[in-house]
């Protein structure tokens, strides 16, 4: 749990930096860890008094213990869940869960990155299955389809903006496209 609050800490204080007045947020959030970091930071953004509301897309009878836990403190703290969000009225989503093959490839042709920008080249699945010169053979498609198998092989955080898509936190790349 500790290792939750300071990642969501961490992507709260980033994030406050490039928040413009009147923001409103929603955070995306499965059943797994990463939902449980999603909620935490929902629920941050929330005691700072920002716009914000998370979204349960995962089963919430399948919850982890952590994310059980973050959901009822939040609930404690009237952090506001919605079922239904219209998607238009926020102006950022925070998504913890991984992303389909559909929002990867369409993210990966609107961002002119080469694609294996879009891997966690520094994670232990990347290291575990070789991906360093296994990628060299795939396909673009097996490649994205491959990255939306497991969260854990996809560089975060994803920033998806209008016309641009940020991996990982360069700070230089941020002030550019966000300030």
């Amino acid at each position: 749990e500790v290792l939750m609050e300071r990642a969501a800490l961490k992507v709260v204080e980033e994030t406050e930096k490039y928040l413009q007045k009147d923001e409103r947020i929603l955070v995306v959030c499965g059943s797994g860890n990463n939902g449980g970091d999603g909620i935490a930071v929902a629920r941050l953004f929330h005691l700072k008094g920002i716009r914000v509301e998370f979204y349960m897309v995962g089963n919430k009878d399948k919850m982890t213990r952590e994310t059980a836990l973050q959901y009822k403190i939040a609930s404690g703290y009237r952090v506001p869940e919605v079922n239904n969000p219209q998607w238009s009225e926020y102006t950022t989503i925070v998504k913890e869960e991984n992303p389909t093959y559909e929002e990867l490839k369409e993210w990966y042709t609107m961002s002119g990155l080469p694609l294996k920008k879009f891997f966690n080249t520094s994670g232990m699945i990347y290291k575990q299955m070789n991906l360093k010169d296994k990628l060299k053979e795939m396909t673009e498609d097996d490649q994205l389809k491959l990255l939306a198998t497991d969260g854990m092989l996809v560089k975060r955080p994803l920033v998806i903006g209008d016309n641009f898509v940020l991996t990982g936190f360069k700070e230089k790349e941020w002030e550019e496209k966000l300030l």
